[in-house]
Parts: C-alpha cells; structure tokens; sequence
C-alpha cells in the first residue's frame, strides 16, 4: 500500500510540473484501471482494491497539487513574465498570436 501511495504521489508530482488540471481527468482513469487490474492478478477482495483504488487516486490529485505549487514557486508568477514566457505552447501553436506580428 505504501508503494501505491509513493508511486502515486510522484506521479502527480510530475504531472503538475508540466501539465495544466486537465490531464487529471485520463491520469484519474488511468490510476483506478491500473490498481483494478492488479487487484485482480494478485485476486485480492473487492474491499482492499476499492481502498486502494482511492487511496491512488487521492495521491495523484495530492501529488499534482504538489507539483503544480512547485511549478509556481520555481518559475515565479505568470503575472510577472511577459505572455511569451508564460505560455510558450500558445506560441507554438500560434492561437494567441495578434496577426500584425
């Protein structure tokens, strides 16, 4: 249980550094699917996977909260960088960009 936990919390970890909330969504699905079918292939009790299943869960969301505080404190505020530096996949993409540049 405790290596769920780290694993877990880790896992949200990085995924709040890099990543804004909506990845929480499929990383959510994919945490209860990956803890089900352990639970499965080790044939523990439905009891055990469901707390284990949430206990992932609740570390992802903990972990990525974490993360994006982190993320925050390392890179300073979005308000005190310029809109290029504060969101440089919106450059790439070009969806922000005024046309007169």
């Amino acid at each position: 249980m405790i290596s769920v936990i780290v694993i877990w919390a880790l896992i949200g970890v990085g995924l709040g550094t890099y990543f804004s909330v909506f990845v929480l969504v499929p990383a959510s699905a994919l945490c209860l699917a990956i803890v089900a079918v352990v639970g499965v292939i080790e044939t523990v009790d439905v009891w055990s996977i469901a707390v284990a299943m949430l206990v992932g869960t609740t570390m992802l969301h903990l972990g990525y909260l974490m993360g994006s505080l982190v993320h925050v404190l390392v890179s300073g505020h979005a308000e005190d960088r310029s809109d290029e530096q504060a969101m440089p996949h919106k450059l790439i993409l070009g969806s922000d960009r005024p046309r007169g540049r």
